[in-house]
């Protein structure tokens, strides 16, 4: 009779599932089973640990989850240990890629401190007359019958004109806390797993020539340590450069044996101005996250001392850098459905 070998693998061994989750990430699980007959396998306790020999902790990319065994008489046992991957490797064309999976939105509302009206002018009427940045209400002499004393734009009526500045007090110029929205979002991506700490493909990219380059990668954690709260150096989600901030990069707990991991980045939009009025200056472009300065001369109007800005100073105060270097395009990828959904998930109504 011939011997009986210690390990005999099940027909149904290797059997598993391919999911697709609604975040775009894949996974697979996957049993291997097999009939357990080596000598002396007495208890679970033997039965266990032979069975983890057989089965190792990492196989082609998956880990094991679980090995479960179960006597079935004359001292053989069925094995049957679990393998799982909950992040698969993301491969486009054979090679590994980055992989977009979701994104979401917010406003949120910010204050800064601002020393000067809005200029240009906030509109004209019907007649195409312009309407003041600022108005003054007081009593004056009024020019006719009709005029009621007010309100009126600075420098008339002997009204001193501080051209835009806010909150003069004496050789202050106080100004205001003006609230307003950013526009926040995060986007989620998911890299293979060996590119968060470890080395990246080159990026093709051209230089001032148009010739075509390879810009070296370096591993991405190392690029976020270097580069947070930096603003786009080139156009990134249509918007111009200076206008969007990376303000965070989070990563879920990533386990030992995971093929790839969902990174998500969060960015915060400030808009370009461009031809622009500070008081008497004006003002040809300010990126979106540079910082307006101004500083102030005093002079005479209407028999008062007023505050006028003399110089203004756009002040870059975040560094920038190139955000494909993080692995994301410049466009979002399309993440929406346009067609029309059939009624059903099959061409013809139920119970044709």
């Amino acid at each position: 009779m011939a011997d009986i070998p210690d390990f005999i693998e099940c027909g149904e061994s290797g059997s598993g599932e391919l999911a697709d989750s609604a975040e775009g990430v894949q996974s697979r699980d996957f049993d291997l089973k097999a009939i357990l007959a080596a000598p002396g396998l007495v208890g679970y306790d033997a039965a266990e640990a032979f069975a983890l020999k057989k089965y190792p902790l990492l196989r082609r990319g998956h880990r094991r989850t679980n090995v479960r065994v179960d006597p079935i008489g004359g001292g053989y046992w069925v094995a049957t240990a679990h393998y799982s991957n909950s992040s698969l490797i993301v491969r486009r064309g054979g090679e590994k890629a980055v992989r977009f999976s979701s994104w979401e939105w917010e406003t949120s509302e910010k204050s800064e401190k601002i020393t000067q009206a809005l200029l240009p002018p906030r509109g004209a009427d019907e007649n195409g007359a312009q309407d003041p940045n600022q108005l003054v209400e007081g009593y004056f002499r009024p020019l006719n019958v009709n005029d009621l004393g007010g309100p009126y734009p600075p420098g008339n009526q002997g009204i001193p004109d501080f051209k835009g500045a806010i909150g003069v007090d004496g050789d202050n110029v106080n100004g205001v806390q003006k609230p307003f929205s950013v526009f926040n979002w995060n986007e989620t991506w998911i890299y293979p797993a060996d590119w968060i700490d470890g080395k990246r493909p080159a990026r093709v990219d051209k230089n001032d020539d148009g010739d075509r380059i390879e810009v070296s990668q370096q591993p991405l954690t190392k690029v976020i340590e270097d580069n947070c709260f930096f603003t786009n150096r080139t156009v990134f989600r249509g918007k111009p450069p200076g206008c969007i901030l990376l303000t965070g990069v989070r990563s879920p707990r990533m386990n030992i044996g995971a093929s790839s991991v969902s990174v998500t980045f969060s960015f915060s939009y400030s808009p370009l101005r461009e031809n622009f009025q500070v008081g008497s200056i004006r003002i040809l472009k300010k990126d979106g996250w540079d910082y307006m300065d101004i500083y102030y001369e005093t002079e005479s109007s209407g028999n008062e001392i007023v505050k006028r800005a003399k110089f203004v100073y756009i002040c870059r105060i975040f560094d920038r850098m190139d955000f494909r270097d993080l692995g994301l395009p410049e466009d979002r990828p399309r993440w929406y459905l346009d067609e029309d959904m059939p009624g059903h998930a099959i061409g013809t109504p139920f119970g044709e």
